[in-house]
């Protein structure tokens, strides 16, 4: 199981990454708070305890990622603004690691054409 430190890493991915839309950023980001290691054990419920208890980290995703429009509905779906938010950052971070292993398999692929 992560570490409470090792949770707030991962929440400091939106203010490490501030520029969305910089792969190489939010990459280096990810990479830095271990995401790679901790993304087997990581899920929205582990969130949003710290999320509730940093909410200047639930202000950073939120801006990050531009939910401030979907964030009603997904609040009264999961109950909380800190609910809402923490699936949004396991969903958000997940489609980051499938792109830059997309990115990877496609760089390799292109090496043996060469």
């Amino acid at each position: 199981m992560a570490t409470e430190s090792e949770l707030l890493g991962i929440l400091r991915i939106a203010r490490d990454a501030s520029f969305r839309g910089k792969e190489e950023l939010i990459n280096q980001a990810m990479s830095l708070a271990g995401y790679d290691r901790l993304r087997s054990q990581l899920g929205p419920a582990d969130l949003v305890p710290l999320l509730q208890a940093n909410p200047e980290l639930l202000g950073e995703w939120i801006l990050f990622c531009g939910v401030d429009a979907q964030l009603a509905g997904a609040t009264r779906w999961l109950g909380s603004k800190e609910a809402a938010v923490a699936e949004f950052i396991v969903w958000e971070l997940q489609c980051w690691h499938n792109t830059a292993l997309q990115a990877e398999a496609w760089r390799a692929w292109l090496q043996k054409k060469r």
